[in-house]
């Protein structure tokens, strides 16, 4: 629904948009699916009415109609790269980065966190593994908490630290590992982020690269996610920095630094 929105609040060009990423994945799915039809005859049947459809004009209704037309595309997109290994460079119609910042943005207005999820994971490079990843999310919780600036006191930045990690879910599926991991190593990364690492679990870079090589690029992609909307909520918004930033930029950013993002030729 957050980018039926989008995509209305930005009118004719937004549905110009829509309408050729929908026919161009409908024939992306019809071909990967070759006499086999069956898994997407519903999706598809949504796009060939939306696309049949005069473009829906203002207010909740036009949000309302293109959301299917939205989800449908979604389904249409993970098909084909199952099917056919059809990326993004098939259909994507704007720059990487700019996907990138979109999906985030389209995350803090109400995406899904397993969609997003599986949109950034479409937008990586083919040999991103997860200390990649954990690279990137080191990288954004540098910027942080270089953009928060030195604690008013030691107490205000342990109570910051403690209430950011109780937030957070434990165990190998959880996120606070990665966030342990990202406050320790960030201060390395950029020499001026608050150094917090002495209020932390004691661990190694190495201990942290066999957590993130364990459970892949996506499991730190989802991990990091919660992170970073954690980091948010509990830091970065108190001060002035809006989720927003965090998740619409600032990660973009980072994987673009890092080069995870694909090359168009190779999305």
């Amino acid at each position: 629904r957050a980018v039926a929105e989008q995509v209305a609040a930005e009118g004719v060009p937004g549905d110009r948009w829509l309408r050729g990423t929908a026919a161009t994945l409908a024939v992306l799915a019809l071909e990967a699916g070759g006499r086999s039809h069956g898994r997407i005859a519903g999706p598809a049947s949504v796009l060939e009415a939306y696309l049949q459809a005069q473009p829906p004009t203002g207010g909740s209704a036009s949000v309302e109609a293109r959301t299917p037309a939205v989800r449908a595309c979604v389904e249409l997109a993970r098909f084909a790269r199952a099917r056919a290994g059809t990326g993004p460079a098939a259909w994507l119609q704007v720059p990487i980065e700019a996907a990138a910042r979109a999906v985030g943005a389209s995350l803090v207005a109400g995406l899904d966190r397993d969609v997003a999820v599986d949109l950034f994971a479409e937008l990586l490079d083919s040999d991103v593994d997860g200390p990649d990843m954990l690279e990137a999310f080191v990288c954004a919780t540098a910027h942080v908490l270089v953009e928060v600036g030195p604690p008013d006191s030691p107490e205000v930045v342990q109570s910051q630290v403690e209430e950011l990690l109780a937030a957070l879910p434990t165990g190998p599926r959880g996120a606070r590992w990665l966030m342990v991991g990202c406050l320790r190593e960030a201060h390395d990364h950029d020499p001026a982020a608050t150094d917090v690492s002495a209020l932390l679990p004691p661990g190694t870079p190495e201990e942290l690269d066999r957590a993130a090589a364990k459970v892949g690029p996506r499991g730190v992609l989802a991990a990091g996610l919660i992170c970073l909307d954690a980091l948010g909520s509990t830091i970065a918004e108190p001060l002035g920095i809006p989720r927003e930033e965090l998740l619409g930029l600032v990660l973009p950013r980072a994987l673009v630094e890092h080069d995870l993002l694909a090359p168009p030729a190779d999305v």
